[in-house]
């Protein structure tokens, strides 16, 4: 992860494909899994894959609980999983930025981030982790990428900490050979307008592809 990505816009619910709990892939995660819709970052995966695909993203969605305000109503990336528990092929997730948002660069970041994953490896992520891989499901976990060159966004300031964000997920990854963690900053351009779509924070249809690409590639 280079930087920032996601927000609590609920203009892109997730859209629902086939799979059930048993085989498939199962995604969960926020707006930068449900932007697109079935060009979107899981759809892109299942097809890479072969697999079918059961999307219960949700833009807005933190990790372990839920927000205020509209996001009170957006299932948290927690309960997206356990409305969907089961034995999957792969469970694709994100995750974080929305918890983060409001305490970046101030003397509240890294306790929250230490709430979601600390340097120890405890935390939501981690235990939320440790239950899909007790089914038996592998877990493919998707790091964030920076915003577009130039424009300044609601979490531009999130940068420092998301990056750190993803250092960790990538420790979790390799400590279990059935978890793998993908840098969506490695595919996404900060200085092509085209791979952003037009609020400059999220993918457009040819960056969730891009990202797509690089996830499956981690999951092969």
């Amino acid at each position: 992860m280079r930087g920032v990505a996601v927000a609590l816009l609920l203009t892109a619910c997730a859209s629902t494909g086939g799979g059930s709990a048993g085989g498939g892939l199962l995604a969960v995660g926020d707006s930068v899994l449900a932007w697109n819709g079935a060009a979107g970052v899981p759809e892109g995966v299942g097809a890479a894959l072969g697999l079918p695909v059961r999307d219960a993203s949700r833009s807005g969605a933190r990790v372990a609980s839920r927000g205020s305000g509209i996001t009170a109503f957006v299932p948290s990336v927690s309960e997206q999983w356990r409305a969907n528990a089961g034995r999957w092929d792969w469970v694709l997730m994100d995750g974080g930025a929305n918890d983060l948002q409001g305490a970046c660069g101030t003397a509240a970041e890294r306790a929250v981030l230490d709430r979601l994953i600390s340097p120890a490896l405890t935390g939501a992520i981690p235990s939320l982790v440790a239950e899909m891989r007790a089914t038996g499901s592998r877990v493919a976990l998707m790091g964030y990428y920076p915003g577009l060159a130039g424009r300044v966004t609601s979490f531009t300031g999130c940068t420092p900490v998301l990056t750190e964000l993803d250092r960790r997920l990538a420790r979790l990854a390799a400590r279990d050979a059935g978890i793998v963690f993908a840098d969506s900053g490695d595919v996404i351009r900060p200085a092509v307008r085209a791979d952003y779509a037009a609020d400059a924070v999220h993918p457009s249809a040819q960056g969730s592809a891009r990202i797509a690409g690089v996830m499956a590639g981690a999951m092969r």
